[in-house]
């Protein structure tokens, strides 16, 4: 960052804030990656970007209306689905995991659920809960220090989404060595919460991410892990993304203040417009 930017006086200039080389050596990177999971979600074939459903539960909602609406939008085509809520509740999990599996039947594809554990006291414990109810991805915080041993376990074979955090020093990093850091440290998604298609823009250009202490230089067009930012839809948004030419995750939030009928037919908007704007061949019922 400029020295203007970091300090009026102009004594402190910040360029990066990493970990010591030590550190990022020993840092295996994830298991699954852009591949991985387009194997998991059965769209190897597809080039478009993913989608991703998380809807903000800001008033109470039963339970069977808003799995109505996961359901709605699973079969319209969305690849994962991310629980917006930290914690663990056993009896929502298992109603989406068994959406998951009609879904699967009835249009050949699975939607990968991720539970949100990125708040979970003892973190160990609620893994072998998640893993044992069914779930195929995990919500984990990017500062947590057990990120590492977690996705080098080979018992814990499932996709991680590391929530990035915007605090004290890590609003400091780049956007570029954020999703330089979040790779190494083994995740395969990267929750960064960026809001405008500039900020958008600047993490998928292909300019290739150098690593100040050249541990790895890995060039945009082949990185192994997809972003996964917020934005509120609308066609003009979906066509300057869809320019964007990156395999990025999109990430389309509702607000359930809406009414449920609007809800729906803008399910089949967004389908429309992924499969008109971003060049998707697959069809869905």
């Amino acid at each position: 960052a400029p020295v203007e930017e970091v300090s009026k006086s102009g004594e402190v200039e910040v360029t990066y804030i990493l970990p010591s080389d030590t550190i990022l050596k020993s840092f295996k990177g994830p298991k699954y990656g852009v591949k991985g999971l387009r194997d998991l979600a059965g769209t190897q074939t597809s080039l478009r970007p993913h989608l991703s459903l998380s809807p903000l539960m800001r008033v109470k909602r039963d339970l069977e209306n808003t799995l109505e609406i996961i359901y709605d939008l699973m079969i319209c085509g969305f690849d994962y689905y991310i629980d917006p809520i930290p914690g663990l509740n056993l009896k929502k999990m298992e109603a989406i995991i068994n959406i998951l599996k009609d879904v699967g039947k009835t249009v050949g594809r699975y939607c990968i659920y991720f539970v949100n554990l990125a708040e979970e006291e003892d973190l160990f414990e609620s893994l072998d809960r998640a893993i044992e109810s069914g779930v195929n991805g995990l919500i984990l915080p990017f500062s947590n220090p057990n990120i590492i041993s977690i996705s080098e376990d080979p018992t814990i074979n499932l996709p991680i989404l590391l929530k990035y955090e915007p605090i004290y020093p890590n609003f400091l990093l780049s956007s570029h060595s954020t999703m330089l850091l979040a790779f190494l440290a083994g995740g395969d998604l990267l929750y960064h919460p960026n809001y405008s298609i500039s900020s958008m823009r600047e993490v998928c250009s292909n300019n290739e991410l150098k690593d100040p202490l050249n541990f790895t230089s890995i060039n945009r067009n082949n990185f192994p892990m997809p972003v996964l930012s917020i934005f509120s839809f609308t066609p003009f948004d979906a066509r300057e993304i869809a320019s964007l030419h990156c395999d990025i995750t999109l990430n389309f939030v509702y607000d359930l203040h809406s009414q449920y009928e609007v809800l729906r037919n803008l399910t089949h908007l967004i389908a429309s417009q992924r499969l008109s704007l971003l060049g998707d061949g697959e069809v869905y019922r």
